[in-house]
C-alpha cells in the first residue's frame, strides 16, 4: 500500500520556492492499494492524481471548506465517464453532496464552463 500526498497546504496553494519539497498546493492524499484507490479531499492537488481504470476509485470529501475542493474540477479524469469514481462525505446524504458542488463551482463563482459529462 502507498499513500502519496498531492498537497498538503491549508487555505490557499502556493508557488514558492520554500515549498518545493512538500508542495504547494492544498489538500489531497492519496491511497493506492492493489485493490482500491482511495481519494482523501480534492484541493488543489487533486490535478495531479491518476484515476485508475483498474480498481474501484472512491474519492472522499473529510469537509467542504474551499482549500478541500477547489481542485475538483481541474483533473479532466473525473469527467471521463469511463472512469468508476465513487463520491462520498460522511457530513452529507448522496443527494446533498450533489448541491453542494453545485453551488461551489455555479457559474457566478466558477467561470468555467461545465463539461459535456459532469458530475453535477
Amino acid at each position: 500500500m502507498d499513500v502519496i500526498f498531492h498537497g498538503v497546504r491549508g487555505s490557499t496553494p502556493t508557488a514558492d520556492q520554500n515549498f518545493l519539497k512538500y508542495g504547494g498546493s492544498t489538500t489531497c492524499t492519496e491511497i493506492l492499494h492493489d485493490q482500491f484507490q482511495i481519494i482523501f479531499d480534492a484541493g488543489t492537488g487533486f490535478q495531479d492524481v491518476a484515476i485508475l481504470k483498474d480498481r474501484p476509485t472512491y474519492l472522499i470529501f473529510s469537509h467542504f471548506h474551499y482549500d478541500h475542493i477547489q481542485g475538483l474540477p481541474f483533473n479532466h479524469q473525473i469527467f471521463d465517464p469511463s472512469n468508476k469514481v465513487t463520491i462520498s462525505s460522511g457530513l452529507v446524504k448522496a443527494e446533498e453532496l450533489r448541491e453542494v458542488f453545485v453551488r461551489a463551482f455555479q457559474p457566478m463563482y466558477f467561470p468555467i464552463p461545465k463539461p459535456s459529462h459532469s458530475l453535477i
